[in-house]
């Protein structure tokens, strides 16, 4: 990593390294010139190269012989480096134009907008030293800075190290932390080397101490490497790997490991899905992709030892409810009708509390599809092959684990015509088979034909007119039927696999299936414009030999004011009651956003009956910002994670004030509060303790 600051004040040592090939041309508005061969530029001096730089001061000389120029009074120097503008402002300047060599004082010096030097003088001891003299480094160009660094002396080598004797790290100008002596690196261009340590402290893992090493030995490979010690958990290695090697191929790698000194030393282990967590814990993270065979290759890995690690070493109140390890290599190539993709991906997914864990695996998923395609006379054909690899743990209220093999092949030819001028109609054919096998005894299959049906309309329209606005009414309604084979594959008893998605069923199979539905809609708009506005869906669907299906109500309002609102009820007719109810609300109106939403649902695991919210306030020309959160279960009557944040950003200095509650794990020696300080100072990175 290269340090800002240095890096900074190294570019200007770039103007010197240039300026003896640069033609330049000197204007004045006086001059005149003395017997030892001096040229004096009196009440104005100018000295400029096109592009480059621009030089001015209230006098100078012009020393031929030795090529020197003096500048005095309001010297100013304008040049353009690879960062931006650099302007330097001094009292009195002398410079070398042969060796590049110069000295000013009473300097200040703006690189870009990233860095601002002041300091009673700044050498250029040659083309590639510079050296400063009582200076301060701040990004706050103000009378009183936010922060900044004090400097007896430093000594900068371009490409090499900055060696610094007394430096001071001052707040508002108050000092904060003296170091008697530093060297950083000053590098341009990437180089290996140490990187500036990290340090903190957690109540579970004790204080610690992280020193990474960066390597690049080539401009398309860097590594990081970053050994922890941890005063109670124990080591803690961490790499980071990023690669590029052409525009086809890219990718990066993250990864650490522990041996847990904390789960090593305790009586009682805590417990994962039953079973003790090994001390052995690692995570990792890999993003691969490239060009390969025509097509497109993607890997990504995000795998873990065990779901309690990242909430061990990291404050992160989104995965205190749900968290998925995945495992996903796909290829696709598409051909002129075809489409291939051969997947592979294992997922394992923790709902609500570590001690129940449902795992679902696909090893491998190979598709073959082909698109719609009008094969003439308004006819439309769609194929598609599978093959899959399932492999369930604990899944449904029966625990099931097994195998499973899985083998289908869909057909399914249709047209569209219009009966009128106000009912359509879709109508046509297919043909559907299954194989699977599993490790119980429920192998078999399910093939066969089917016909289906679906109608429409009449469409009812109202528009209704305003003062600056217009309202377009729709409502729809129509009817679906289908007869033959069903369309959802009963592995288990109660679960029925359809498209990737694993789910409860409570009917059974039946020949005839179908279903009305019935969708109202506005629009709202002006000019002849319109927009969705509010939309309400209600349907139900319907078997021949089967107890009634729930109805289904889906909610949808949208407003350019900033008011959104989704919901979806599911109610069961037989039983009467509200078996799925989401309620989702969103609000952004100025300095304020935010979200609340009620969820209460059946999952496959476990049942959800949850109140969450979100809330952010920003104010200070969205400089401050509130953030509050909190996610409530009232099946356990009690809140599943809290969150209270405060921070401010300015241009110069930053802070965060942050309080997080996440209490539910099995291991009692988790960490279940956080309280996070810290202060961001621009270029220097954050200063904060996590207690």
């Amino acid at each position: 990593m290269k340090n800002a600051c240095l890096i900074c004040l190294t570019l200007f040592l770039a103007v010197f390294v240039s300026a003896q090939d640069v033609q330049v041309t000197i204007t004045t508005k006086e001059n005149r010139r003395l017997a030892d061969g001096r040229i004096i530029y009196e009440n104005y001096f100018k000295m400029e190269s096109p592009d480059f730089f621009l030089l001015t001061a209230d006098r100078a000389e012009y020393l031929p012989d030795s090529n020197l120029v003096i500048a005095d009074g309001n010297v100013k120097i304008d040049y353009h480096a690879s960062m931006g503008l650099v302007e330097v402002a001094a009292q009195h300047a002398v410079f070398d134009l042969s060796t590049q060599a110069g000295l000013f004082e009473d300097v200040s010096v703006q690189f870009g907008d990233d860095l601002f030097f002041r300091g009673e003088r700044l050498e250029v001891l040659d083309r590639d030293r510079v050296l400063i003299i009582k200076g301060t480094m701040t990004s706050c160009n103000q009378p009183v800075n936010h922060w900044s660094v004090r400097i007896k002396t430093a000594q900068i080598k371009r490409e090499g190290y900055a060696s610094i004797r007394g430096a001071t790290l001052r707040v508002l100008n108050v000092p904060v932390i003296y170091l008697p002596a530093m060297w950083l690196p000053a590098f341009q261009d990437r180089r290996s080397g140490m990187l500036v340590p990290e340090t903190g402290s957690s109540d579970r893992n004790g204080l610690y101490l992280g020193i990474p090493f960066y390597w690049a030995p080539r401009e398309d490979f860097d590594l990081t490497l970053t050994p922890y010690f941890f005063d109670d958990a124990g080591l803690r290695s961490d790499v980071e790997i990023r690669y590029a090697p052409s525009d086809e191929i890219h990718g990066t790698f993250q990864g650490n490991y522990i041996r847990d000194q904390v789960i090593e030393r305790a009586d009682q282990p805590p417990l994962e899905s039953g079973e003790p967590i090994d001390p052995s814990r690692y995570r990792l993270h890999l993003q691969h992709a490239q060009r390969m065979a025509g097509g497109q290759l993607n890997i990504h890995v995000d795998e873990g030892s065990d779901f309690q690690v990242e909430r061990d070493f990291l404050v992160d109140t989104e995965r205190s409810r749900i968290r998925d390890y995945v495992q996903q290599a796909e290829f696709t190539r598409t051909f002129e009708l075809f489409a291939v993709r051969l997947q592979m991906d294992q997922t394992r997914r923790i709902l609500s509390d570590v001690n129940n864990i449902s795992e679902v695996r696909f090893l491998p998923s190979l598709r073959l599809v082909q698109p719609q395609t009008h094969i003439g006379a308004g006819i439309f054909m769609t194929n598609r092959a599978y093959l899959d690899q399932l492999r369930f743990r604990d899944l449904g209220p029966q625990s099931i684990s097994d195998d499973t093999w899985r083998f289908g092949l869909e057909s399914e030819f249709s047209r569209a015509t219009n009966v009128g001028a106000y009912i359509h109609t879709r109508y046509g054919t297919g043909f559907r088979g299954v194989s699977y096998q599993t490790d119980s005894t429920q192998d078999g299959e399910r093939q066969g034909a089917y016909v289906f049906a679906d109608v429409l309309g009449p469409r009812l329209l109202r528009k209704y007119y305003g003062k600056d606005r217009e309202f377009a009414h729709l409502i729809d309604y129509g009817l679906t039927a289908r007869y033959g084979t069903d369309d959802r594959e009963p592995i288990f008893d109660d679960i029925f696999f359809d498209e990737l998605d694993i789910r409860l069923d409570r009917q059974l199979s039946a020949d005839v299936q179908g279903g009305w539905f019935v969708q109202s809609r506005v629009f709202v708009g002006s000019g002849g414009v319109v927009l969705p506005y509010l939309e309400i869906d209600l349907r139900q669907g319907w078997m021949s030999h089967s107890s009634q299906q729930p109805i289904k109500m889906t909610v949808r309002l949208g407003d350019r004011k900033g008011y959104t609102l989704n919901g979806l009820v599911e109610y069961e007719p037989e039983a009467g009651v509200f078996d799925t109810v989401t309620l989702y609300g969103n609000v952004k109106r100025g300095r304020f956003q935010g979200f609340m939403g009620y969820v209460k649902r059946d999952l496959n695991t476990e049942p959800q009956d949850s109140l969450l919210a979100a809330s952010h306030l920003s104010f200070l020309n969205q400089k401050a910002r509130v953030r509050v959160s909190f996610d409530y279960d009232f099946n356990i009557s009690d809140f599943k994670s809290q969150e209270l944040t405060l921070s401010y950003q300015g241009a110069c200095v930053g802070g965060v004030m942050r309080y997080i509650e996440a209490p539910f794990s099995s291991d009692v020696s988790a960490d279940s509060q956080w309280f996070q300080l810290g202060i961001t100072l621009r270029n220097l990175g954050e200063l904060g303790l996590r207690l």
